[in-house]
């Protein structure tokens, strides 16, 4: 779209902010006064929104955080499907897909450098129970009651590495409000396949209810895939379209209250995800064939950097059809007790159980038909398809929350509590690489699973066997312990509240090599750190919130299992921020008109990085890989507000909009820049996938043909300044304004709605990498696309 088109939504954003009384824009349709009752809602409670950020249930205008939260009915009413339709409704937040991983959330700017690490700036939870690795982050949002993204270090509140916030999917599960069941069926573009929907049984009126759900969904991809053998099945592996998926999740769960006191809540959700590799294109950027336009020349008088936006997509894609992206299986079990000691005393205790596997393989080859742009044909004697699979392994972590709280009548509110992690990551990054599919008969084509790997210590170095290989395998086992308290108190009438809280934490973090059968150099470690956050909150009228705080993130450290010399280069300590943040909240006319704006600054200190392994002297058998290390700092600034007003009329506006200024300090270099001979020296540069600019405008009508029949129109625009792919500024990922339509009638408890997402067919890049390889070799340059025009139909009742 052209850049005239970007720059009216962002004016249009901010004049939705800047609005008087323009009210909440996530929260059109609002929730209920409490969590268990949060469908049901009607009249002045209508636009309440009950959030549990703060361990409790809280108006979501009166907590002195910046939150954005979406119920199920404004999940469907915006078309949001994946955590990339979240971010686009969230100021503050980004998202990007990457093969395999599953993705890297981003809030305000404080960017995952070091993508495939174990631990990422953002902490995700579902139903409050940490999701321990990337690929566990991006789930459907069918079956799901609530969606809270809490902005700012939140440390000190929910703990393991919410360094930049926390995003926590909140299911619809067992309540006592009697029986209920929902069905849902959607047939779209691109065989487009969804169905499911869940029960609620009350077995005993106000003391036991059970619950099921049940969801499938399929889908081709909206890319072409134009290779030879794109339509041949590989399983797993992509058939037809790239970027399909096929996934299924089912729970269970009840609520048992035998006494008015006591409630005990317990779930169990079982989901697989299967989804192909992602559309994308790998340049080789020196060579040749590359696309290197600046920077030192390399050996072949080439040069070995690009400097620039991406090049401009084409219609079609071109991906090997045996490459995969995330195969996961994952278990969750949860349990909740929750026991009212008395009218001001409640004690509650949470138990959470996660285990998952994953399985990925994606091709980074520039030809992906003939290959051999990895491994030279010359010294191979062939020309071969190169396959990484990275993440890949299983989690098991097991974690017990306690706490008591007390409400007190004189303003004072207190907590207190505990809590205990135990946990198993097992992670191999594997390299496959097998003849390309136009050397072999038909007969001969097999899916990567079954390509036997091995590792290259096992014995002496041969082509054929350094062609499978582990190249990595680690083990690394967490134990958190944490103790936290908070404490607030009220005056002035209650007007006025004081607030601090902090969490104590140690974490012990071993790691082992097990591939080369030693335990990385200095592990077993433990991190010690202290997070506070201290806040003050007035209601400057019964309308208006004003809060200020300042909270200190922490997001832990850990090892290099990769690392040549484990004893010199096999760990890398924490690294912490302090963020000092003002807020505004306003709410108005009954809560048809609301403001809320926060400005922030983050002082981001001690930035986990990657660099070269400056231990391993390279040459046969050492594969030489990145580490993580800390030799980075960052400062962030930022000013971000989401704002909607409901008319009489049935129209309603909403929008959101962020500038956020995220970018290196003194002290940070990125080596392996360096080894393309340019200045490490950093400070200055912005960093990678962080937009400046985001914003978003929705406008809805809500009409009624009859007592019994309503109809609702909507239109959503959605934009995203450039960004840049790495550290050094050169690569630019351009902006773009994407646009959604839904269009939907109700007939009693059956609806029905047509929806079209990305409207005008944009093509884009919804992520980039720049590869850095050790000279001679070739740099690469990768770019994944994000989804193209899609449209369908929804059904569903509700009863």
């Amino acid at each position: 779209m052209k850049k005239s088109s970007a720059t009216y939504l962002i004016l249009m954003s901010t004049g939705a902010l800047l609005f008087p009384g323009i009210a909440l824009a996530q929260q059109q349709s609002g929730e209920s006064a409490s969590v268990e009752d949060s469908q049901d809602i009607s009249g002045a409670d209508q636009n309440v929104i009950i959030v549990t950020a703060r361990g409790r249930e809280e108006d979501l205008q009166s907590v002195p955080l910046d939150i954005t939260a979406f119920n199920a009915e404004a999940l469907e009413e915006k078309s949001i499907d994946t955590l990339d339709d979240i971010a686009r409704f969230t100021p503050g937040l980004t998202f990007e897909t990457l093969d395999g991983a599953g993705g890297a959330p981003t809030i305000r700017g404080i960017s995952q450098i070091a993508q495939f690490n174990r631990e990422q700036t953002t902490a995700v939870f579902y139903d409050n129970i940490y999701l321990p690795r990337s690929y566990l982050f991006d789930a459907t949002t069918e079956g799901l009651a609530r969606v809270e993204v809490v902005k700012g270090p939140q440390s000190s509140r929910f703990g393991r590495n919410a360094f930049a916030g926390a995003i926590n999917y909140i299911p619809k599960k067992a309540n006592l409000r009697g029986f209920s069941a929902e069905g849902f069926m959607t047939y779209g573009s691109d065989e487009r396949f969804d169905i499911g929907g869940n029960v609620n049984l009350t077995v005993i009126p106000d003391m036991l209810a059970i619950f099921g759900s049940y969801a499938h969904t399929e889908f081709d991809g909206s890319w072409t895939n134009d290779h030879p053998q794109a339509n041949f099945g590989f399983s797993p592996g992509t058939n037809g379209n790239v970027g399909g998926r096929n996934n299924e999740s089912w729970s269970v769960g009840f609520i048992f209250r035998p006494a008015p006191s006591l409630t005990i809540e317990t779930s169990y959700f079982d989901g697989e995800i299967r989804d192909e590799a992602n559309a994308t294109r790998y340049n080789t950027v020196n060579g040749p064939t590359g696309i290197g336009n600046c920077g030192t020349l390399g050996a072949d008088g080439f040069p070995r950097l690009f400097c620039g936006p991406l090049p401009e997509p084409a219609d079609t894609v071109v991906v090997e059809p045996r490459g995969f992206g995330r195969q996961v299986n994952t278990e969750i079990v949860r349990t909740a007790v929750t026991y009212e000691v008395s009218d001001n005393v409640t004690a509650s205790y949470l138990f959470g159980r996660i285990q998952a596997d994953s399985v990925t393989a994606f091709q980074s080859e520039s030809d992906p038909v003939n290959c051999g742009g990895i491994l030279n044909p010359a010294v191979f004697g062939a020309f071969l398809c190169n396959f990484q699979a990275s993440p890949l392994g299983s989690v098991d972590y097991d974690s017990h929350e306690a706490r008591i709280s007390y409400q007190g009548d004189n303003g004072l509110t207190l907590a207190l509590g505990g809590y205990y992690l135990d946990g198993t990551d097992i992670n191999f990054f594997i390299s496959a690489s097998v003849p390309a599919l136009n050397t072999l008969d038909p007969s001969e084509f097999a899916p990567l699973n079954l390509i036997p790997v091995q590792s290259p210590f096992s014995s002496p170095l041969d082509p054929e066997r350094f062609r499978n290989f582990v190249a990595r395998i680690e083990e690394t086992k967490t134990e958190t312990k944490a103790i936290f308290a908070e404490a607030s108190y009220a005056f002035n009438d209650g007007r006025t509240r004081i607030s601090a809280e902090g969490r104590y934490t140690w974490e012990e973090i071993s790691t082992e090599n097990t591939l080369r059968n030693f335990t990385v150099g200095n592990s077993p470690q433990t991190f010690k750190f202290l997070t506070p956050r201290f806040t003050v909150e007035h209601d400057a009228t019964p309308d208006t919130l004003v809060y200020a705080s300042v909270a200190r993130g922490a997001k832990a450290g850990g090892f290099n299992a990769g690392a040549f010399d484990t004893e010199v280069a096999g760990n890398f300590d924490p690294e912490f921020n302090w963020t000092y943040e003002v807020g505004l909240k306003n709410t108005l006319f009954n809560r048809r008109l609301t403001l809320n704006i926060a400005a922030f600054y983050t002082d981001w200190s001690d930035q986990q990085l990657r660099v070269r392994d400056p231990t391993n002297p390279g040459g046969p058998g050492n594969f030489i890989q990145a580490i993580t290390t800390n030799v980075g700092n960052a400062e962030v600034y930022g000013i971000e507000g989401s704002a909607a007003f409901q008319f009489d009329n049935g129209f309603s506006i909403d929008g959101n909009a962020a500038y956020i200024s995220s970018k290196f300090a003194a002290g940070a270099i990125d080596p392996l820049a360096g080894e393309q001979g340019q200045d490490p020296d950093i400070d200055g540069n912005f960093l990678p996938r962080s937009p400046e600019f985001t914003a978003a405008l929705g406008v809805q009508y809500d009409g009624d043909i009859n007592p019994e029949t309503s109809y609702f129109v909507r239109l959503d625009g959605n934009y995203q300044s450039k960004q840049f792919a790495d550290p050094t500024n050169n690569v630019i990922s351009p902006g773009r304004t994407l646009v959604n339509a839904r269009v939907g009638l109700k007939y009693k408890s059956f609806s029905i709605d047509a929806w079209a997402k990305n409207v005008f067919d944009k093509k884009y890049a919804a992520a980039a990498n720049f590869i850095y390889q050790t000279p001679p070799s070739n740099n690469f340059l990768g770019t994944i696309f994000g989804e193209r025009r899609m449209f369908g139909v929804t059904a569903r009742f509700k009863y």
